[in-house]
């Protein structure tokens, strides 16, 4: 059996040391409460981050995820701010249907839409394309979200 490279990193446990390190350094500057994140590398690779920096972790859950909850957006403590936690950009769906279903949510409970801050990128290839990606999605949603990107 194979895995992916960027679950392997999420995987392994003489990189995610590397991971978190990174994240801690992209946050320093960074007020936020949150980490939301989809997928199941994000998912472990933000829950070691969350852990280290005493954030919250908000899962969004990808459509046919065969779960016991009927629940879209899981999290603990509503976010006001928060950075979403990937491994890499391509298209820009992933960020957008987080930005997207977090101001659902946030509607359908009645909350202050929370804003999204930052995006850190673990196992990012192509950091000047996911710079380009995101300017993109900046513009559509209004937002200054800053991006740290590494490669492990």
């Amino acid at each position: 059996m194979s895995i992916s490279e960027y679950l392997c990193a999420a995987l392994d446990k003489r990189t995610l040391p590397n991971i978190i390190k990174n994240a801690i350094e992209f946050s320093r500057n960074i007020e936020f409460d949150s980490i939301a994140v989809r997928g199941m590398s994000g998912s472990i690779v933000a829950s070691a981050i969350a852990f280290e920096l005493e954030k919250n972790i908000i899962i969004i859950r990808k459509d046919k995820d065969n779960t016991h909850s009927d629940a879209t957006v899981e999290y603990s403590f509503y976010p006001r701010k928060y950075i979403i936690v990937d491994d890499f950009i391509s298209s820009g769906k992933t960020i957008k249907t987080i930005i997207e279903e977090m101001e659902e949510d946030a509607l359908k409970c009645h909350y202050d839409n929370p804003k999204c801050i930052g995006v850190f990128l673990y196992c990012d290839p192509d950091p000047d394309e996911s710079k380009i990606v995101l300017k993109e999605i900046n513009e559509e949603f209004g937002l200054k979200i800053k991006l740290f990107s590494s490669f492990i």
